[in-house]
């Protein structure tokens, strides 16, 4: 899937690759919001680039060429062993179930450790 146009960007219109969001300073992975039903599940970016600045979302379902999922998996969310963090868009904690959701998890800590390095190497985000 690498290097697929998975996303125009609704404000500039640039075309935002899945290779550009893996490590690529102008696209920041800030939230996750994981439902019920994974069509329904959102990976939450800021678009740093000149003139641009927007927020944008991409199908979770979209990365899952890029995971290691389990098909056996349960979804845990809302049972009593649910840590709750797939509520909030904000929570980047990894949970500590063997959830179908904890993949995503996974991988959207994975992408955030990765946008840390490249800006930690210099590659800053132009200002919006």
């Amino acid at each position: 899937m690498a290097n697929k146009s998975v996303k125009i960007c609704p404000y500039c219109g640039k075309e935002i690759e899945i290779a550009a969001v893996c490590g690529n300073p102008e696209c920041e992975p800030f939230g996750l919001q994981l439902d019920y039903e994974l069509s329904l599940s959102f990976y939450y970016f800021n678009h740093n680039v000149a003139h641009c600045g927007t927020t944008f979302v991409i199908p979770a379902e979209w990365f899952d060429d890029l995971l290691e999922i389990d098909p056996d998996l349960k979804l845990l969310a809302g049972s009593s062993v649910c840590e709750k963090h797939c509520l909030d868009v904000h929570d980047h904690r990894i949970c500590s179930q063997n959830c179908r959701n904890a993949p995503h998890r996974i991988f959207m800590e994975r992408l955030r450790e990765k946008y840390l390095q490249a800006c930690e190497l210099g590659e800053k985000p132009e200002q919006p």
